[in-house]
């Protein structure tokens, strides 16, 4: 943006900014209960400080209705949670597929047959027998099933940090790639790890394990992750950055216990930034 923006200290400029850093932090997969709600109600304000600061816009009428729900927005967090969970993009793509229904009705009965179409429809879904869980992980491996998990331990940093910690382990193979509902997590990705009750921290994935404990229903997934450094929201620009500097520090990743988001990694003269 250098070329572009002249002079910094432009109150356009700065309203972008604050409009920008209420949109990163509302887009966010995870907050913390009873501190999160507080700082996205001064992001809004401060960006309602310096809409109402631009000289050319006082007056002009460009405030707009859609201003004021953002003054519910610490409410909405604290009884719904994470914004993405009930934001309305699917809702207004889900309109389309009901009004494809509503005009194979030709639209007689429409709302009656719109109803019993998609309670059929959702039905035979739900009862579909390959259906274990609500949803499912989908991992694109790169080995067969390994059952000497001890065997790997001499080649792979994470299983041998596994069998350290004592976890029970039946069988493993490596993966590639993992996804769970909106994350898609691949080896080489830079990603942010939050955890209640523990700090933020940002690492590399280098190796991506499934893996089975004796007797158990279902596999799990775990991640081992190098250059970890621990994570900083900016109070500013809701950015989340970390010291800069290389990092020895490294870390296992229980996948279904902690919130797992891929971020791009930027380096700046001071810090590391993730976006």
């Amino acid at each position: 943006m250098e070329p572009l923006v002249k002079n910094k200290e432009d109150p356009v400029w700065l309203c972008w900014l604050a409009h920008v850093a209420v949109l990163r932090f509302s887009t966010r997969h995870a907050y913390t209960r009873g501190t999160d709600g507080a700082r996205i109600s001064a992001l809004h304000q401060t960006f309602l400080e310096t809409f109402s600061a631009v000289p050319q816009w006082q007056d002009k009428g460009y405030e707009k209705p859609k201003f004021h729900p953002g003054e519910h927005l610490a409410d909405a967090l604290e009884e719904f949670g994470p914004f993405r969970a009930f934001w309305c993009m699917p809702w207004e793509a889900f309109l389309q597929i009901l009004k494809r229904m509503f005009e194979m009705t030709n639209w007689k009965s429409a709302p009656s047959t719109v109803a019993r179409h998609w309670a059929t429809k959702s039905l035979m879904h739900y009862r579909d027998p390959a259906r274990g869980t609500w949803y499912t992980d989908e991992v694109v491996p790169e080995s067969e099933w390994m059952f000497d998990v001890s065997a790997l331990a001499p080649s792979s940093h994470l299983i041998a940090a596994i069998l350290q910690l004592r976890e029970p382990l039946h069988s493993a193979r490596a993966i590639s790639r993992v996804t769970r509902g909106p994350d898609d997590v691949k080896r080489g990705d830079w990603v942010v790890v939050r955890q209640h009750g523990n700090p933020s921290r940002v690492g590399q994935v280098r190796e991506m394990m499934q893996c089975v404990a004796p007797g158990a229903p279902f596999s799990v997934i775990r991640l081992w992750c190098e250059k970890v450094k621990q994570a900083h929201d900016d109070e500013i620009s809701s950015v989340l950055w970390a010291a800069s500097g290389d990092s020895a520090q490294k870390m296992v990743v229980y996948f279904e216990k902690m919130s797992v988001e891929v971020v791009v990694h930027s380096v700046c003269s001071t810090r590391d930034e993730f976006l």
